[in-house]
């Protein structure tokens, strides 16, 4: 079998480096909420397509060009893995380093524009207003701010790592079998 560690390694930290990068520049375009998650999400969408490279990578580096659904998934999740552990360390660098206020102000603004166009009473936005109050406070915890951010990109990246695994798995073939049985 290819060397899984390095592979992973290798593919993790580029789609963590790409998400990276489409997240810190989504922050220093300051985009809107609306417009800054979709460009989050389409980084993240990109960067997971280094996924299918990751298992294609591996399969095709493995004796006979063969790798079961199972592994292709263990290799497509690590590297997912990878990339969200870089996710999560460029952003609590980027939310504790220089973007804490700004990040919740530019959120509770964008909440109470929502609400007030969707007309919202006195009471519902203040009610809002608190339960805001209490997400910063929350968030202001390193260990649950780590935790929520590494959330974000695990269901899009599993999603992709079932997807490689599910289209490059390929079995080994009677004829392969014969060819790496005589070769031993």
């Amino acid at each position: 079998m290819p060397p899984m560690k390095r592979l992973v390694l290798k593919y993790g930290l580029l789609a963590g480096g790409l998400m990276s990068a489409m997240m810190l520049g989504s922050l220093s375009l300051q985009l809107d909420l609306e417009r800054g998650m979709l460009v989050g999400y389409a980084g993240m969408i990109a960067s997971f397509l280094l996924v299918f490279a990751a298992v294609r990578a591996y399969r095709d580096a493995a004796p006979g060009g063969t790798v079961s659904f199972g592994r292709a998934l263990a290799v497509g999740t690590l590297v997912v893995l990878v990339a969200s552990a870089c996710y999560t360390a460029a952003w609590e660098a980027a939310y504790f380093g220089f973007y804490r206020d700004g990040f919740l102000a530019h959120y509770e603004a964008a909440t109470m524009r929502s609400l007030q166009a969707d007309h919202a009473t006195p009471a519902e936005i203040e009610a809002k207003r608190a339960e805001l109050r209490r997400f910063a406070e929350w968030y202001d915890n390193p260990v649950l701010n780590a935790g929520a951010t590494f959330m974000e990109p695990l269901p899009p990246g599993l999603l992709m790592a079932l997807a490689a695994a599910g289209l490059l798995r390929r079995r080994r073939t009677p004829e392969a079998a014969a060819a790496l049985a005589g070769a031993s």
